[in-house]
Order: structure tokens, then sequence, then C-alpha cells
């Protein structure tokens, strides 16, 4: 399958990042729980009724986006608990201190922090750790199409930035087409 030809586009993406009450990175309730249902995904309490997130699941699904996480960064984040329960870490979130562009944070782990494009090699190995199976070359060219929004044959991250927009609910589209 053959690549497009560039395209010359200009991305004009304002970044306005939503703050919490502390000045940090808001982190919406929907997003708390997709996090942690994603880290969820590693732990092996995944069925006991008061379902918690540990070190390890943390570290396995980080080591899943190709991304091994340092002994700092786990105890800056457990703060000497062993353990996270949703609502624990909704606590923890919610008037977190962060400044830092979270969009811009989470193409860092992808690329491992040492690019500015996501390579191929490094998305079909992410792929592949989420259990999406082994993909075609063909398939994940589709994928890095699908995702290049200024058509350069990369995925960069405004590219990333673009896909991670919150979903607009049917009911703000509707009202606004009226």
């Amino acid at each position: 399958m053959e690549r497009p030809k560039k395209r010359n586009a200009i991305i004009d993406v304002k970044t306005i990042i939503p703050r919490n009450g502390n000045g940090g990175v808001h982190v919406s309730e929907e997003e708390i729980e997709l996090a942690f249902k994603f880290f969820q995904r590693f732990s092996a309490e995944e069925n006991s009724p008061k379902v918690k997130i540990n070190v390890t699941d943390v570290k396995k699904g980080f080591a899943t986006l190709c991304k091994p996480l340092q002994k700092k960064d786990v105890d800056g984040l457990f703060l000497d608990k062993k353990s996270f329960t949703l609502d624990d870490l909704k606590t923890l979130l919610k008037d977190n201190p962060i400044t830092k562009d979270p969009i811009d944070e989470a193409f860092s782990i992808l690329t491992g922090g040492t690019n500015s494009f996501l390579s191929e090699d490094r998305l079909r190995k992410i792929l592949t750790n989420l259990e999406f199976g082994d993909l075609t070359d063909e398939e994940l060219i589709l994928l890095i199409e699908l995702a290049d929004s200024d058509r350069d044959g990369k995925i960069g991250s405004e590219d990333f930035r673009l896909l991670s927009r919150p979903k607009q609910s049917k009911a703000k589209t509707s009202s606004t087409s009226a």
C-alpha cells in the first residue's frame, strides 16, 4: 500500500488546558475511570469486590506502552501507598497540582520521549502489547493515514492532540445546528 503524498496543511490548534481549583490540570471523572480501567487490566485482583490497582499493575500498564517506569516515578505516584481504589484515584487527581500539558506528556510516553513522531515500529509494538494482534504492513499504514491529520506521513504531537480531543455529545451537536 502506498503512502499518501505530503499535503500542505497548517494545523492551528490552540492549547487551552482546563484547570482545577489548585491551578493543576483538570481531570474529569470519566478520564480517571478510563485510566483506572486500563491499569485494572493488569491486576490479578480484577474480580474482587473492592478492586484496587497497585504498583505492579501500573508498571505493567506503562510497560505495555513501551515506557518502563522509574522508581522515582512510582514513588511520586503512589506516595507510600500500596494500592489505590477508583475513589482513591479520584481524590488524588481531583485537585492535583500538575501543570504540564497532559497531551504532550501522553505523546512523550508513546514515543519514548526521544522523538517528535511516533515511529511505525513503536506503534506496532504498542498495539501488539495491547493485544490487537500482529498487524500487517497495510493495516499499520492505514492506521497511520487515519491518524495523520496534516498528511506528512507521520503521527506527530499535533496529530495526537487532534485524536485526543473529547467527543462532542450528539445533544450539543444537534442543538448548535438548529
